[in-house]
């Protein structure tokens, strides 16, 4: 099921003013399968990674790296998870860019 859109664009815009970033109004286009290039990568202006779902630990966050050797872990909500997955799948060809 596709998570609704505000709930991303709501978790993506608390990322953005915490990263001293002004709010979107819409999610960016982006590119299957690209982790900086992906909507919410782009949002983020930065890579975002994915850890593999092994266990319940793993799941729920992403990670921005912040310095050479170091990195942010972001907690996400299931909306932005879902999001995530369901991009990946093509399942949203108004966000894919060309």
């Amino acid at each position: 099921m596709k998570p609704r859109m505000r709930d991303v664009l709501r978790w993506t815009n608390r990322a953005r003013r915490y990263m001293g970033l002004r709010p979107i109004k819409r999610l960016p286009k982006g590119i299957v399968g690209d982790s900086f290039s992906c909507p919410i990568g782009t949002a983020l202006q930065k890579k975002i990674e994915v850890p593999a779902s092994e266990g319940v630990e793993d799941q729920n966050h992403v990670m921005l790296p912040f310095e050479e050797d170091a990195s942010i872990k972001l907690l996400t909500t299931d909306a932005v998870d879902s999001f995530i997955e369901e991009f990946d799948m093509g399942n949203y060809p108004e966000l894919i860019r060309d």
